[in-house]
């Protein structure tokens, strides 16, 4: 999905309209409307502070740089299916539109 700003956007609108009168109300119209456009939320969930993320430990228990994935969307968004898995292995600087900040802290 591309992003644009709300100033770029109201930019290329008085660029592309220039020279034309009659669009003059319209432009006014559409720049008001931008103006009170909801804006996207830009925060980035890391996996290393999702509560998704579950931390993969060696055999000796002690903690790996990977962890996996326990969120049920994550399989059919990466692979267009609908089957349910175990888990997706992932690393703590991923981060996906499935996020969800962990409460508590913990792992």
């Amino acid at each position: 999905m591309d992003l644009i700003s709300r100033q770029a956007a109201i930019d290329l609108l008085l660029k592309w309209a220039d020279g034309y009168s009659y669009l003059e109300h319209k432009t006014d119209l559409a720049i008001e409307r931008f103006k009170n456009l909801p804006s996207v939320k830009s925060e980035i969930i890391y996996c290393r502070d999702c509560k998704y993320l579950k931390q993969q430990t060696g055999y000796n228990g002690a903690p790996l740089s990977f962890g996996y994935c326990e969120c049920d969307y994550m399989w059919s968004a990466l692979y267009g299916e609908t089957v349910e898995v175990d888990h997706i292995d992932t690393d703590d600087d991923f981060f996906c539109g499935f996020a969800e900040m962990r409460e508590d802290g913990s792992d």
